[in-house]
């Protein structure tokens, strides 16, 4: 009669035991939720670590990660002479100062989302890339920042403005800005790389206009996602969006 008696207990146990470990892990979830930073006005994808989202919520801190300005500015102050001196010495180059309009303006990238102007907000940061201008380099600030000099400007049109530049490794680059909604700060920027015919262009916005625009942001609270995506941005007719700005 002892083995039975056993059995029964052991099974008291172990389903003791079990609902114990199921309430746990529940307590668990229940304890540590993900706390977004922006209101989720549409999940585009969900996973138990987070969610990538659309939302119009200004106060998401995205914003202010998408506008230089607004990140700390001792990296202009000791990073950038660091690498100007770099390329200088290496490339036996004097820098150049050049008069132009588009003198210490920052510029954020800028999609293109169910037909309409979109932001981006990385979980990795290293993704985004804002860009300062000024009279001598084009900039680009992220984790590893690195810089063009400037040695060449052409005006070739009102709203049209074209950079030669050379970066620390030696490559050619041709940057041809073209402004097509001054009011908002939306530009179509385009490249060439050496004497490659091939263009490259995207869309950029004025970084200090950055919350005139809604914004997908990858999210997973306080910590780092595990996944990134960006698939869901289409490509702009350019062509188009420049002869709505000619009307």
């Amino acid at each position: 009669m002892k083995y039975p008696l056993i059995g029964f207990f052991l099974t008291f146990v172990l389903a003791a035991c079990g609902q114990k470990e199921s309430k746990t892990v529940n307590n668990r979830q229940q304890e540590t939720p993900i706390n977004y930073q922006a209101r989720r006005d549409s999940v585009l994808l969900q996973t138990e670590y987070g969610s990538i989202y659309f939302t119009k919520d200004r106060t998401a801190k995205s914003y202010g990660y998408l506008n230089p300005r607004e990140i700390d500015s001792s990296v202009f102050q000791t990073t950038m002479p660091e690498l100007i001196q770099y390329v200088q010495e290496k490339r036996k180059l004097p820098v150049k100062h050049f008069n132009h309009e588009l003198i210490n303006s920052n510029w954020s990238s800028l999609y293109w989302f169910n037909n309409d102007y979109c932001l981006y907000s990385p979980s990795d940061w290293m993704s985004n890339t804002p860009i300062l201008i000024t009279d001598s380099i084009i900039y680009s600030l992220r984790s590893d920042p690195d810089l063009e000099l400037i040695t060449g400007f052409k005006k070739l049109s009102s709203n049209r403005f074209e950079f030669s530049t050379l970066d620390f490794t030696g490559e050619l680059k041709t940057t041809t800005i073209e402004i097509i909604d001054p009011k908002k700060g939306i530009a179509i920027w385009e490249y060439r790389y050496g004497k490659n015919d091939s263009v490259f262009r995207e869309l950029k916005v004025k970084s200090e206009n950055v919350k005139l625009f809604p914004m997908i942001i990858c999210d997973c609270g306080d910590q780092k996602c595990v996944f990134e995506q960006t698939d869901f941005f289409e490509e702009p007719d350019f062509e188009a969006l420049r002869r709505s700005k000619r009307k």
